[in-house]
């Protein structure tokens, strides 16, 4: 049963338990864009962890981090509110659609979102033209050690505040740089490596400075 929900979870739905003022809408496209929020913090030390991951010389400083929390707002184009308000983001809700009622793709929300904070912490056009939203900003927190999982483009990525360059240590783990995420279950985690084709169980085992990743082939 915990193997299903992990997996119904990660790679179908997040589940979010946050209270976000929704504002002016509250359509397919706003609530979508609204459960992207809960991930955003860790999403953005996971890119400062991992160099160049989410852009050449992209780094998130603590106060574009703090912007990560701002209300979200969603207001009609022809309302001309100011799109930066004190710690307050506002959304124009027709930029979230084609042609009024289908939502954007979950990419080009991502980037409407993430490039709308940023612009209101003060990122300059072409720094935000830098950008790369190659992780879903979504993610799913597992073990007691909070590892948080992301869905890439190329491999899934895993990230803990709780031990420093966890990307690197799982693949030193397991000797496999491309992987999915498949299940979680206490403190283990189940892999598929993309390169080898072999699932590995692994176990994030506690150590004096944190925890420790153990692998083995999972057959």
């Amino acid at each position: 049963m915990k193997l299903s929900i992990f997996l119904a979870l990660f790679h179908f739905s997040f589940v979010t338990n946050a209270i976000i003022h929704v504002g002016n809408g509250g359509g397919e496209a706003e609530m979508t864009t609204l459960k992207l929020m809960p991930g955003l913090e860790a999403w953005a030390l996971a890119c400062n962890e991992n160099v160049n991951l989410c852009g050449q010389g992209i780094y998130f400083a603590a106060k574009d981090i703090a912007f990560f929390k701002s209300q979200i707002d969603f207001v009609e184009a022809n309302q001309k509110r100011a799109l930066c308000e004190p710690m307050k983001v506002n959304l124009v809700r027709e930029s979230l659609y084609i042609n009024d009622d289908i939502p954007k793709s979950m990419q080009e929300l991502s980037s409407l979102l993430v490039k709308g904070i940023l612009m209101c912490a003060g990122w300059p056009a072409e720094r935000l033209a830098q950008l790369r939203l190659h992780l879903n900003l979504q993610s799913v927190q597992f073990t007691t050690f909070k590892i948080f999982g992301f869905q890439g483009v190329d491999t899934d990525l895993v990230f803990s505040p709780m031990l420093a360059g966890a990307q690197e240590r799982l693949i030193q783990a397991t000797r496999c740089s491309r992987f999915r995420i498949l299940s979680a279950v206490d403190n283990y985690f189940r892999i598929s490596c993309l390169s080898d084709r072999q699932n590995y169980l692994i176990l994030a085992k506690p150590t004096t400075n944190g925890f420790e990743f153990i692998s083995r082939v999972d057959n």
